[in-house]
């Protein structure tokens, strides 16, 4: 049982990493070997309003400001160069605002290929607090130059009398000391914004991490139950709560490694989910083969949860019911987005099909159920074929928008 003092820090923690995705818009795109960009995400186009994202050009046709730079970003794609980072860079917008940006340049592999990540962050809090300082260093130079001619023009006229230069250089040595102070206190304020920000990263990440060794948990205390009860339908409920909870497990797993803040692959998360499940019923029937094939989605932690409890009870069910005797086939799994607000998902077997009986969209059983569920929680639309075994086919909306803590989802 959870208790008070607990449940007050979890819910501490979600409100930081809530606030700090909310307030910390974070875009990122990938390009290849060549510097040709394969991946933009739709959150880039908060940076960039003004200007057409498109994916085939070359890096620096969609960032002039990295004009220039094209050899250094090749030796970090052949890892000859260590990431690097590019801080506050202004963009003039047409409407008069001025932005500013972080570029975090490192390589790394997407679909299995080696290429450059760029993770923009919006840094325009701090670009114009430096803004700010430079002006103030720009006005103290002006002030010293303005006493310089002024001093100099009064010993060439030798008009003195009447003027008080003591009391003059001690106002500028006062006005001089105040802009130091004032320079020195803002660059206070920004290394603390600096330092919070990282701490705020460290909590989230511990949010992440605590979720799923609490998941994990879980998962263990149901197989010592499993391996305790003598009843075969209470044992197959409690390995398919299990399998649906590793399922969990894997999703929170992905989000704590993902170079994308608050991202997931959903295709490299459900190749490893769907690989699991294969190598598990591997007894039951080792003729049955996986096929997959996926393209860039991305998406927040409640809507991979959501995918990855659809993939288990779909592939779960091929596996055990699709392919009696140990008859040969195959299931295949398909993740991509058909436009900039949509994804897909499908998943298909070429078995023996279900009944025509079954009523796939009033199921009775409570995996199907469960599907149905989950797909009006992600606000899709399934369309069910049953030509040559089962095809299920879901489209729904991607959110960018909302941001997700693990305490929105499970209640641990």
């Amino acid at each position: 049982m959870t208790t008070k003092p607990f449940k007050k820090l979890r819910h501490d923690y979600a409100n930081v990493a809530h606030f700090m995705i909310t307030n910390q818009p974070v875009a990122f795109l990938w390009a290849d070997k060549n510097l040709r960009v394969q991946f933009i995400s739709p959150e880039l186009k908060i940076f960039l309003p003004e200007r057409t994202l498109e994916t085939g050009g070359l890096l620096t046709e969609l960032w002039h400001e990295m004009v220039g730079l094209e050899d250094r970003l090749r030796e970090i794609v052949n890892e000859e160069s260590k990431p690097f980072t590019l801080e506050n860079i202004n963009l003039d917008l047409e409407n008069g605002e001025t932005r500013y940006v972080t570029f975090i340049l490192y390589a790394g592999k997407h679909n299995r290929r080696m290429g450059l990540y760029a993770v923009v962050r919006d840094t325009t809090d701090t670009g114009r607090l430096i803004q700010e300082l430079n002006q103030s260093r720009n006005e103290l130079s002006l002030l010293k130059s303005q006493l310089i001619h002024t001093n100099s023009a009064l010993a060439r006229t030798n008009k003195v009398q009447g003027m008080n230069i003591v009391a003059a250089a001690q106002e500028v040595a006062r006005l001089y000391k105040q802009a130091r102070e004032e320079i020195s206190e803002r660059k206070k304020i920004a290394r603390q914004l600096e330092i919070s920000l990282e701490e705020r990263e460290y909590m989230l990440h511990e949010i992440h991490r605590q979720a799923e060794n609490d998941l994990q948990i879980i998962s263990s205390l149901l197989t010592l139950q499993k391996r305790e009860t003598s009843e075969l339908t209470t044992a197959y409920i409690l390995a398919q709560s299990q399998e649906r909870i590793q399922s969990i497990v894997l999703a929170y797993k992905a989000l704590r490694t993902s170079p994308f803040f608050g991202r997931i692959d959903l295709g490299e998360y459900t190749q490893t989910l769907t690989e699991g499940l294969a190598k598990s019923y591997q007894h039951i029937n080792p003729h049955v083969s996986l096929k997959q094939q996926h393209g860039n989605v991305y998406l927040g932690i409640e809507q991979t949860v959501s995918c990855g409890l659809i993939i288990n009870e779909l592939i779960t069910n091929a596996l055990k019911h699709g392919f009696p005797e140990q008859q040969a086939g195959e299931i295949s799994v398909e993740t991509k987005q058909i436009d900039k607000e949509t994804a897909q998902l499908i998943v298909r077997d070429n078995g023996v099909g279900l009944p025509s009986l079954v009523n796939l969209r009033h199921p009775k059983r409570l995996g199907m159920k469960l599907v149905n569920t989950l797909i009006h929680q992600l606000g899709g639309k399934v369309l069910f074929k049953r030509k040559k075994g089962l095809e299920t086919n879901i489209t729904f909306p991607i959110q960018y928008a909302k941001a997700e803590t693990p305490t929105d989802l499970l209640d641990i």
